[in-house]
């Protein structure tokens, strides 16, 4: 690897940390810095010639019921 693809795979590296860090206090960014950790970390895995090692979803909390737009109701009118 020549010395300016190391630099800026260092780079690369640090800015994966940070979002890392971003997962930690698991706000409502949490899914979208997820996403960018795993990109960031694909796009060093490629230019390092290595498999990637991607960062795992943090299970959402219970009791904490998501209802989406098209989901019908059940109840009989």
């Amino acid at each position: 690897m020549n010395e300016f693809l190391q630099k800026e795979l260092s780079r690369v590296e640090s800015l994966i940390e940070i979002q890392k860090d971003c997962l930690t206090d698991g706000g409502d960014g949490a899914s979208y810095m997820h996403g960018m950790a795993n990109g960031m970390i694909l796009v060093h895995s490629l230019f390092a010639s290595q498999q990637p090692k991607f960062i795992s979803r943090m299970r959402r909390p219970y009791g904490r019921n998501i209802r989406h737009k098209s989901a019908k109701s059940k109840r009989k009118r």
